[in-house]
């Protein structure tokens, strides 16, 4: 038990450290990565990254995770 802890422990210490903002984006009817990646002023690969799945489509609905340097929407 204490070893599990002590990993959660490690990771969240490690990501904290490493920690990026992200936005959370539900797919509109019509969107795709190319207008959803202009919007959120990244590359479509930053998005293809994150999600990789987003690579074989992406569906209305679907929530995306969006990096983000600074919010400024």
């Amino acid at each position: 038990m204490n070893k599990v802890l002590m990993f959660v422990l490690l990771l969240f210490v490690t990501s904290v450290g490493l920690a990026q903002q992200y936005k959370s984006h539900k797919v509109a009817k019509g969107e795709n990565v190319y207008r959803i990646a202009k919007r959120y002023n990244v590359t479509p690969e930053v998005i293809y990254k994150v999600n990789p799945t987003a690579k074989d489509g992406i569906k209305e609905g679907e929530i995306l995770a969006i990096p983000v340097a600074n919010d400024k929407e």
